[in-house]
């Protein structure tokens, strides 16, 4: 048996829509069609949640589909795309710079420290770009605690930047005004 009809079996079993199965795995329900006629093959990630969906194993699940497990085997599914090397790359980057500012006191520091923040600036808008939203606000969604939590944190370590750059700006402007 194929895995896409396997998939719609146990969907229709447990008395889903695709709709319904898209919702679960965050993916569009044109995935789910494309799977289940054949067209396309599911992720290796959201085979493991099919199978936790479905309560089966892995194996039950895939038996007999050669071309899921073939891909499987030749690690088709974890590819390292342009954007993982733009962001690992940004961050070994942002680390040496940084250690080279540590180990290196006498260099003056405000030479360095705008090479710093850009590589941390470039490193976050990576990260930013890259991250896996849906499944970050399925952790959120699913646990509340977590995410005010994870807002405080977020708050509390801008707050000071934020208040440097007002006080900055502001100081900026008053010793303009005075000048003139």
């Amino acid at each position: 048996m194929e895995i896409g009809h396997n998939i719609q079996q146990r969907r229709e079993d447990k008395g889903m829509s695709q709709q319904d199965l898209a919702d679960y795995l965050g993916i569009s329900r044109q995935s789910i069609s494309k799977w289940e006629n054949g067209s396309a093959l599911p992720s290796f990630k959201n085979v493991l949640a099919l199978s936790d969906l479905f309560v089966v194993s892995l194996d039950e699940l895939v038996k007999g589909d050669e071309a899921l497990i073939e891909k499987f085997e030749s690690g088709e599914s974890t590819k390292i795309t342009p954007a993982n090397i733009i962001v690992f790359t940004t961050l070994v980057l942002g680390v040496v710079t940084y250690i080279i500012e540590k180990i290196w006191l006498h260099i003056k520091v405000g030479t360095i420290d705008n090479d710093v923040e850009l590589l941390r600036l470039v490193a976050f808008i990576s990260v930013m770009i890259t991250a896996n939203w849906r499944d970050i606000n399925k952790l959120f969604a699913k646990n509340r605690p977590f995410f005010w939590a994870m807002l405080a944190f977020v708050v509390i370590l801008g707050v000071p930047y934020l208040t440097d750059s007002i006080q900055g700006f502001i100081d900026g402007f008053m010793a303009g005004a005075h000048a003139n």
